[in-house]
């Protein structure tokens, strides 16, 4: 069996668009060997208690990756900062093992302007084994 944790900034079905699409494909996947799961670095579901470098997302993150660091996983990070944290975090796991897939959402992000951000930014998605993006606008803030 397979299992896709989608990790997100919140678990609110109406904030977005990442959060419905994550509600989807739990509700309506027929495939029995897929299982569906979110990890939410929200407090209680709210975006405004995330702060990047807070120690409290990292460290919880961290332990829920070592945690679930096998084959058969693959860690779906939507968004940004959760994009950044799982790559961040990744970087302590020693020895790998579950595969990183990030899709981006904005079309437009203030710290794609900015070379020094778009440097590190391009450094941290470099580690996700798979980058999607869910329009060509999205995909050319990435490029």
């Amino acid at each position: 069996m397979i299992e896709i944790i989608h990790i997100t900034n919140d678990n609110q079905v109406h904030t977005g668009g990442a959060q419905v699409l994550i509600k989807f494909f739990g509700q309506y996947s027929t495939n029995g060997n897929i299982k569906y799961s979110l990890y939410s670095l929200g407090e209680k579901g709210h975006t405004s208690g995330i702060n990047l470098l807070s120690p409290k997302s990292i460290t919880s993150l961290y332990f829920y990756l070592r945690k679930n660091n096998r084959n058969n996983v693959i860690i779906h990070a939507h968004l940004f900062p959760a994009a950044h944290l799982v790559s961040l975090t990744s970087m302590f796991i020693r020895n790998r093992k579950f595969k990183m897939i990030y899709t981006e959402h904005s079309t437009t992000a203030k710290r794609a302007t900015f070379f020094v951000f778009r440097f590190i930014e391009k450094f941290l998605l470099n580690r996700f084994h798979i980058v999607f993006a869910v329009s060509t606008a999205a995909r050319h803030m990435l490029c």
